[in-house]
């Protein structure tokens, strides 16, 4: 039987009492969610209007049959309310937009079905630049699966931006702090404290955004965001990391594979996380928080790649806080299926959580429910040389059109000269 799943995009403009568009998964046999810049699996989900840049999208169903889905998009606003503007006026679109392409799993343990889009398509083109919502929605009971959040901009003013240790003696070892300019190249802003809206992501995590409050020098067509805006970030530290695109052979964290005929799923055992916040910083490469799906045969990693129950640990004395496995694979989220518990006979905190093969970057961090904030300082450590990825989003909004447009964007690094 051909079960239907859409996907939906919805862009949201501004609304006081709107309900805040997350990132979310609403249906646990849906795995392995990714959406990025076309071709590149590393690439965050962010496109220009005005080229023919796209959008793939990219998960597992674990399921032995194929479900009918659909995709739709949502206009938001600069945070993340559903906008009141029409579909029709930000969407150009030809009927229901069905995610088309669909896989079956390949001599894997685990039975799934691989589904996979691209847009914009002949079926569905962008009409405005903005934070669009991603929803994938199953036509059979017209239950949502997962959302996620993509951003379409207009390059219309000029930034420039760097990453640097604070001057603050209080941040200089745990910090880094983000300067900017914006110039706008012609483009009218008449006030500057309420037409605009600058937010800084560090590895595209919205959980942690920062919102530039005010500028802190304005002088001819210069707005600048120096010392003193309080763009500072912890720099955290570089990301724990392991991969099994292959079960044959244990290496780095990998401290076990073991193989369960009867349940026919593989178990990887990695080595016991410990504290790392009294440690001196050590430079690793890593993905900044990202994930990549693999196989020895790399071109059909979708499909032959296999699940297996990964298992992390932490030693602690004693039982303290909540602590969640948190990376783009949890989506950042505070989910049941991330958390560690307790295991006072081992004094460790333990997860089991089934995962693809592949790369994968993580983190361990305790979550405050009042704050819904992850703070990984506290076990991982904290230091302002760690390599971070930063995205600078301006927003505009367009009294005309009454939505919120991105007019300008820019991504830099921590570290490397390619800002």
């Amino acid at each position: 039987m051909k079960k239907s799943l859409c996907i939906v995009f919805l862009f949201c403009a501004q609304s006081i009492v709107a309900q805040v568009q997350r990132d979310a998964l609403f249906n646990v046999q849906v795995k392995s969610i990714q959406v990025y810049k076309s071709a590149n699996p590393l690439t965050n989900p962010v496109i220009s209007l005005l080229n023919k840049e796209t959008i793939d999208v990219h998960f597992d169903i674990l399921d032995s049959q194929v479900h009918d889905l659909r995709y739709e998009l949502m206009l938001c606003d600069r945070n993340w309310q559903k906008s009141t503007v029409h579909p029709s006026d930000y969407l150009q679109q030809f009927g229901t937009q069905n995610v088309e392409h669909t896989d079956f799993s390949t001599n894997t343990n685990t039975d799934y079905v691989h589904y996979s889009a691209r847009f914009p398509n002949e079926n569905l083109q962008f009409r405005y630049s903005g934070n669009y919502l991603l929803q994938v929605i199953d036509n059979e009971n017209d239950e949502l699966l997962f959302q996620k959040r993509i951003t379409v901009i207009e390059q219309l003013i000029k930034i420039e931006a760097s990453v640097q240790r604070p001057d603050q003696v209080q941040f200089m070892d745990e910090y880094q702090e983000v300067l900017l300019t914006l110039f706008p190249l012609g483009f009218t802003i008449r006030n500057p404290f309420s037409d605009i809206s600058v937010q800084i992501l560090q590895n595209h995590r919205w959980d942690n955004m920062k919102i530039a409050q005010k500028p802190s020098h304005i002088t001819g067509d210069e707005i600048q965001y120096q010392q003193g805006s309080n763009l500072l970030f912890l720099g955290n530290s570089e990301f724990n990391q392991f991969n099994f695109k292959s079960f044959l052979y244990p290496g780095g964290v990998v401290r076990t594979i073991e193989y369960n005929s009867a349940k026919r799923m593989y178990t990887i055992i990695l080595y016991s996380n410990e504290n790392r916040a009294y440690k001196a910083y050590s430079k690793t490469g890593d993905l900044n928080g990202k994930f990549m799906i693999s196989h020895d045969y790399a071109e059909q990693a979708h499909t032959l790649a296999d699940y297996a129950n990964v298992q992390f640990s932490y030693k602690s004395a004693q039982q303290k806080a909540d602590i969640f496995v948190i990376g783009e694979f949890s989506m950042w989220q505070a989910s049941n299926a991330y958390k560690m518990t307790y295991n006072e006979d081992a004094q460790q905190y333990e997860a089991a959580i089934l995962l693809k093969q592949g790369y994968y970057d993580y983190l361990l961090a305790e979550f405050d429910p009042k704050t819904a904030q992850f703070n990984s300082a506290n076990i991982e450590g904290s230091f302002y040389q760690s390599e971070n990825d930063y995205e600078i989003f301006v927003y505009f909004y367009d009294i005309s059109a009454a939505y919120d447009r991105v007019i300008g964007y820019k991504k830099l690094n921590s570290v490397r000269n390619d800002n």
